[in-house]
């Protein structure tokens, strides 16, 4: 789809198109520039940029009998690189083609390539456990820096880039490319940018591939006392009730006593206290009023055993922002009769059984230790296990079943390590035995999706490598866009959740589970117009006053109308910009979500893929089934796009008509009328438009002509 004359084309969008120009401008028939095809090893102009990196020949290859074999070691936390030199000349071309495999399991590979005089462009590239062709138009590369566009004829180095991550991956036939695709290459495996072709999804609803269980119905906010009750919020809280999209909930706060700079209402729920005499005393009050209701909203919690009470820290004057301390206990005997005395009094109230479906995790993000975790300079990792031990003890003293464990790292994995080494190896420090129970993992990330597909990878990888945890559950209680970017307030948000959730099942395929996944938080801290230092996270932002509901929100809506069992998707592989999964409900309802998710540029918009997607396999009574549509993209579920679509209204200046508008145009709602489709011999055919960044959810159900 051409851009209108009248619409402004970004700065990189026009790099990208006067790239692609130039690269297009010389190339007038079919020609391939091969740089290294690994058939007589790996010759002198390859270079490993650390120890800690391998390069070697190995006989799996997609072309031909050799292929390079790249490893990074999780020894070193920095940038670990692989490069080759290119020798000129270098032919003009329209693309980059390579073949990768990751080794074992999925990868995610930083593919640089650098420009004489002028620095390097990206590429993230999402690799599965078995070959696949990667055709990547220069187009595709994003700036490393340089502020001009890619000049192809100028390129002087390729490089694979790895940070903080153990994998293993392998590269064959790394080649230039003008003209069209070579037809010699058409028998091997589907390329992952096939943008210009018409992808064909395939559901096969006879394939039952396991319950659906919603693993990603996570959300998380701040302020365990007083943001549950905000009356602002009221009107969120109503329609989480309504469409009932989430399943779990994370929350900071729960022991603190401070109040945040900007409100007097308490952030935590107050339970403990001491007397003169230095007995404790505990008050759940607070508690309780916010547990009820969750459990009203059957939510099951996650609960975060932060921050330090006044009266227990050994230091109450290191706080975080919203008040809290976050220095460790003066007594820990104390501080393991508070977590022993807070989950029996959850037993007491809401039953073993469901506790025991809960989770207790040790604080919230100890890796930054400069914002909320203050243990000693030379020992704050060490106070942190001890604190581990004595939470554990006095947790499981309430009830050996319930589920324990952290410890929710905002990206520092040494932590996680130095955790479960002492785990694993460690002296409790409460029992004096050699290990402490850990039952999950958890970690947080904000950004695209390779980023978090890649921690995911790392953290998955990390666990693994203790045999002792094998089972462990791994979870990621926080997840969100880019804390101060854009795209969170619109479309790709959306988009980029269900691209990470398709990939979260690809993982689930190679025996990596992860969930809950929790989505942070409730409220934005920025409106339609975000300053760079405001924080874009949350399902909501204000603008004139009023609270609007982001393209997100939307989604979870969406996802909560899935079926109760996965049923088989084939077509476009996960790291694609067009993915699919779904689900069933019995004979009654099919459930496909699909998405457009452009990583490489996600405040793009303007052009549309035709998606075929093929139902097969129905048990539909009937000669048709119903078929309602829903979509998210630039201007449908979208109140930033309503709002643009209104004049980009400032706050001062949005009026009271127009935000009605904008609030009608956020909502759920079908793209088009609901309709009837031929079903033959147990299938159905329908074909969609889908724009960059854009997801949608078909719901078909039986009918009779």
């Amino acid at each position: 789809m051409s851009l209108p004359s009248c619409t402004p084309v970004s700065v990189p969008v026009a790099a990208a198109v006067a790239a692609i120009a130039l690269a297009l401008a010389p190339a007038t028939r079919a020609e391939v520039q091969v740089i290294e095809d690994f058939e007589a090893g790996i010759g002198p102009d390859w270079r490993a940029g650390r120890e800690e990196t391998k390069l070697t020949t190995v006989a799996d290859a997609a072309v031909g009998e050799g292929a390079g074999r790249i490893e990074f070691t999780d020894r070193y936390t920095g940038w670990k690189t692989v490069r080759r030199k290119l020798t000129p000349p270098i032919q003009p071309s329209r693309r980059i083609v390579l073949w990768l495999k990751g080794e074992g399991s999925w990868a995610l590979v930083d593919f640089f390539v650098t420009v004489e005089g002028v620095g390097r462009y990206r590429r993230s590239i999402i690799v599965p456990p078995r070959w696949q062709r990667y055709s990547l138009p220069w187009g595709a590369f994003r700036p490393w820096g340089p502020k001009q566009p890619l000049d192809p004829r100028k390129l002087n180095r390729i490089e694979f880039k790895c940070v903080g991550r153990k994998q293993a991956f392998v590269v064959d036939h790394v080649q230039l490319e003008s003209g069209p695709e070579s037809v010699a290459q058409a028998a091997l495996p589907a390329e992952s940018s096939a943008a210009h072709t018409a992808p064909v999804i395939t559901i096969d609803a006879s394939r039952d591939l396991g319950p659906c269980d919603h693993f990603w119905a996570g959300i998380g906010y701040d302020g365990m006392y007083a943001e549950t009750f905000n009356p602002e919020l009221a009107d969120v809280w109503e329609d989480i009730e309504r469409h009932r999209p989430f399943r779990y909930i994370r929350c900071h706060n729960m022991f603190s006593d401070g109040t945040p700079g900007w409100s007097d209402q308490p952030f935590g729920c107050r339970i403990y206290s001491e007397d003169a005499d230095g007995t404790p005393r505990y008050d759940f009050r607070h508690l309780d009023r916010v547990l009820d209701r969750f459990i009203e909203l059957g939510l099951k919690p996650i609960i975060e055993t932060d921050f330090m009470p006044d009266a227990l820290a050994a230091d109450p004057s290191k706080r975080n922002y919203g008040g809290g301390s976050i220095s460790p206990p003066k007594d820990y005997r104390k501080w393991r009769d508070l977590v022993y005395a807070t989950v029996k009094h959850c037993i007491d109230r809401y039953g073993r059984d469901e506790v025991r479906t809960w989770w207790w995790e040790i604080w919230n993000e100890p890796d930054l230790w400069w914002k909320y975790w203050h243990g000693t300079k030379e020992n704050h990792v060490e106070d942190l296990c001890t604190l581990y031990d004595y939470f554990v003890d006095g947790a499981l003293a309430a009830d050996e079943g319930i589920r324990v464990g952290g410890p929710a790292i905002a990206g520092f994995e040494d932590l996680v390590r130095a955790l479960l080494d002492h785990c694993t190896k460690g002296t409790n420090a409460a029992t004096g035995q050699t290990g402490t129970r850990i039952d999950f993992v958890s970690w947080h990330g904000y950004s695209g999706t390779p980023a978090q597909f890649a921690k995911a990878l790392s953290i998955a990888a990390l666990v693994q490598s203790y045999p002792e945890l094998e089972g462990i559950e791994l979870q990621q209680n926080e997840y969100g866009m880019g804390l101060h970017k854009l795209e969170a307030l619109t479309s790709y948000g959306a988009a980029s959740l269900v691209k990470y959730i398709d990939g979260l099942y690809a993982l689930r395929n190679e025996g990596i589970t992860i969930g809950p996944l929790v989505f942070w938080g409730i409220s934005g801290h920025c409106n339609f117009d975000p300053k760079p230092d405001r924080y874009t996270h949350g399902l909501t932002l204000t603008h004139g006053g009023a609270r609007f509901k982001k393209p997100i929100f939307a989604a979870y809506e969406m996802l909560a109308m899935l079926g109760d069992r996965r049923i088989a998707v084939s077509g476009p592989r996960f790291g694609e910009r067009i993915g699919a999964f779904a689900t069933c409900h019995g004979d009654e309802e099919i459930a496909v979500v699909v998405y457009n998710c452009n990583d490489e540029h996600p405040l793009a918009e303007d052009d549309e893929i035709e998606v075929t997607v093929q139902v097969r396999g129905l048990r539909f009574a009937g000669t048709s089934a119903v078929v309602r549509h829903y979509r998210i993209d630039a201007q449908h579920c979208n109140s930033r796009g309503a709002w643009i679509a209104q004049g980009r209204p400032s706050e001062k200046e949005i009026t009271d008509e127009q935000i009605a508008t904008i609030k009608r145009a956020q909502e759920l709602q079908p793209l088009e009328p609901e309709r009837q489709v031929p079903v033959e011999n147990g299938g159905l055919t329908l074909k969609l438009s889908m724009p960059t960044n854009s997801m949608s959810l078909l719901l078909l159900a039986p009918t009779t002509l």
